[in-house]
């Protein structure tokens, strides 16, 4: 998968986090679509095994008065032109919403690293916040001896190297690596 990602983004010039952010999307909203579809259709499917398990019931030749749901709390057998009806249904509703449309987008352009125009500005709280730590990291890195400095980056690249399996591929700083 990783060469295929590569051989996108060199050869075809894709911009693969795209890519990775909308299949990351498709696998969180297919683990949920499971739950929202029996959420959807199990009512339904619960009414009818009602139904059916009733008629069975009469047809044997019970009294409806006498009649007892504890068969309901076994497994349901679903037909499953039931269940594919249901998430075409669901698809479709999703696929021609407006609001589902733009929740796509919005994941698509916060993924994008480069320059552009922002749907989401930030506000001079959070903008003061990342300015006063980047400013206490940079006054901590002036006044901290070599001695310590030289510690950590051993540490980290140690850390790293173990975290990695041994290849020490790094990239938060130049200079750090294999």
């Amino acid at each position: 998968m990783t060469g295929l990602m590569a051989l996108l983004q060199h050869l075809f010039k894709i911009k693969i986090l795209k890519i990775i952010i909308l299949s990351g999307t498709a696998a969180l909203a297919l683990s949920f679509a499971g739950n929202d579809l029996v959420n959807f259709i199990g009512v339904f499917m619960a009414g009818l095994n009602s139904y059916q398990f009733a008629g069975e019931y009469i047809a044997q030749g019970g009294n409806l008065d006498n009649l007892y749901m504890s068969r309901l709390s076994e497994a349901v057998n679903v037909d499953w032109r039931f269940l594919l009806g249901s998430g075409i249904v669901m698809v479709l509703s999703l696929w021609f919403n407006k609001k589902s449309r733009s929740v796509t987008k919005t994941e698509v352009n916060l993924s994008r690293q480069g320059e552009g125009l922002e749907q989401f500005s930030s506000i001079g709280a959070s903008r003061s916040l990342v300015r006063n730590a980047l400013n206490i990291g940079r006054f901590i890195n002036f006044i901290a001896p070599q001695k310590v400095k030289d510690f950590i980056e051993t540490t980290l690249v140690n850390y790293v190297r173990n975290f990695h399996g041994g290849n020490g591929n790094f990239t938060g700083r130049p200079g750090m690596g294999a």
